[in-house]
């Protein structure tokens, strides 16, 4: 009985907080994982070591899946253009949302981010470089070709 009142009560904290929402979780390095919903769940970097404010977006909305270790974290992405013009748009002037959406409609790295249906990144956690996005084949040869851990994939693949 003593078991059930825990998870009661595990159930009663985890849904007044609005669910599995508002994950923010540090991958070291200064990369973090927001999972502030379905459609807002993206990756970025923060410069400071007090707090997590965004200073590079990573991977825009919506990261479905990421692994990590002390080197790389590797992610997938179903491209939702709403959270990503939520990302950038950052201005009080309704007109700039007119030119947000040409920008996205126009720019070749969003172009290619719209490509596929589903992305595949890879971020080298030392040099601050985030590579994508990959198609599911070429993420494969780029994760060799980077020497990225055999366990750190095999983590991954079992949540795609």
């Amino acid at each position: 009985m003593h078991g059930v009142g825990i998870l009661l009560l595990l159930c009663i904290l985890v849904f007044s907080c609005g669910g599995w929402s508002d994950l923010l979780l540090n991958m070291g390095s200064g990369y973090y994982y927001d999972g502030e919903g379905p459609s807002s769940n993206m990756i970025f970097l923060s410069y400071s070591e007090k707090d997590s404010s965004i200073d590079e977006m990573s991977v825009y909305p919506t990261v479905k899946n990421f692994a990590y270790d002390e080197e790389f974290v590797i992610a997938t992405q179903v491209p939702d253009k709403e959270g990503i013009m939520a990302r950038v748009f950052k201005f009080v002037d309704p007109s700039f949302e007119v030119k947000l959406d040409s920008l996205i409609q126009n720019d070749p790295y969003f172009n290619n981010i719209f490509a596929n249906d589903t992305n595949y990144w890879i971020i080298d956690k030392a040099r601050h470089i985030v590579l994508g996005p990959y198609n599911k084949i070429d993420f494969a040869i780029k994760s060799k070709e980077l020497n990225i851990s055999k366990k750190l994939i095999k983590d991954f693949d079992k949540l795609n």
